[in-house]
């Protein structure tokens, strides 16, 4: 299990296919970079910060009001990617990047995106209803507007702390942090700003939490709702790849093949022989990305059993 951690977190930082982390903090930063550069244009040119945020930011932060989100429906998605303060921004990114590798690493990078955009959809929801089910909201839910990635960043937090609640970072410093404790901390900062405004952005980040709760829940009873949102990704990466899904099905036709030629010509129940050899470097790398790919509750006894052969022998 220790080479395991150690092989993922040296992936965080990396571009590599199947980071899903990683591609997201990169849209992230590329809508605060495209609205702040239009934000420039904007002052170079003698409009005020009013002007740009009424004529450029409703087309993609989420609004109270029904009319608001009948006419722009897709702020439901675009809300969630948009920052404005380099502080907000910052925060979010960084409690993401905690959160986010730990249920990369611990779920599998297939269970990043639906819980981040499942999350962000449910806090958004919450923070439409929130402004016409509460009395004190009503008088400017006309005028009210939500963005950033802290109900989406909420979802994940959730899900990874029901996931390894007793996961402790820093285990070398008085035992380590628990998982839980950072997460309490995390509710805790953003409940503390409640009172300097945007409540009902935080009933928002309350949803998000609800949901990342609800699906991990779910997933360990064997329901895994992201399944419709993978295939989908899968669909829409076909398109652009072709090569990459006729790779992807290799696999399931080498392992029908190899199930005919035992059925044919090997039958009997016992195996001839055991062999227990030291572990090679190719099986451990084929370990690890099934658990970048699936999570580490994919292994089979004997894969769990390689790795832990593998932290104590030297790979050939």
């Amino acid at each position: 299990m220790k080479t395991t951690m150690q092989h993922q977190r040296h992936t965080i930082f990396l571009g590599e296919d199947n980071n899903i982390v990683f591609k997201l903090i990169c849209i992230n930063l590329v809508v605060y970079l495209l609205l702040n550069f239009i934000r420039v244009i904007y002052f170079l040119y003698g409009f005020s910060y009013a002007d740009f945020y009424d004529q450029i930011m409703p087309w993609v932060v989420l609004p109270s009001s029904w009319h608001g989100l009948v006419t722009h429906p897709w702020t439901l998605l675009t809300f969630m990617f948009v920052h404005l303060s380099f502080w907000h921004i910052l925060s979010n990114m960084l409690w993401f990047w905690v959160f986010g590798r730990l249920l990369q690493d611990f779920a599998g990078y297939q269970k990043v995106a639906p819980v981040y955009l499942y999350g962000g959809l449910a806090g958004g929801a919450l923070f439409v209803l929130s402004y016409h089910i509460f009395p004190i909201f009503r008088p400017i839910a006309e005028q009210s507007t939500a963005f950033g990635a802290s109900a989406s960043v909420m979802a994940i937090a959730f899900a990874v702390t029901l996931l390894i609640p007793r996961f402790r970072f820093f285990p070398m410093v008085a035992g380590g942090i628990p998982l839980w404790v950072v997460t309490v901390i995390f509710v805790l900062v953003d409940l503390a700003s409640i009172p300097h405004g945007n409540a009902g952005g935080h009933i928002a980040h309350l949803g998000g939490a609800a949901f990342g709760a609800l699906f991990m829940w779910q997933l360990q009873r064997g329901h895994d709702w992201s399944t419709g949102m993978q295939r989908m990704f899968v669909w829409v990466n076909g398109w652009f790849d072709p090569e990459r899904r006729q790779i992807s099905h290799r696999p399931h036709k080498e392992e029908k093949t190899s199930a005919y030629r035992t059925s044919k010509f090997y039958r009997s129940d016992v195996p001839p022989f055991k062999k227990v050899s030291r572990v090679s470097e190719k099986k451990i790398d084929e370990i690890l990305d099934k658990i970048n790919e699936q999570g580490f509750h994919s292994l089979t006894r004997e894969e769990r059993e390689i790795l832990k052969r593998a932290s104590q022998e030297d790979i050939q």
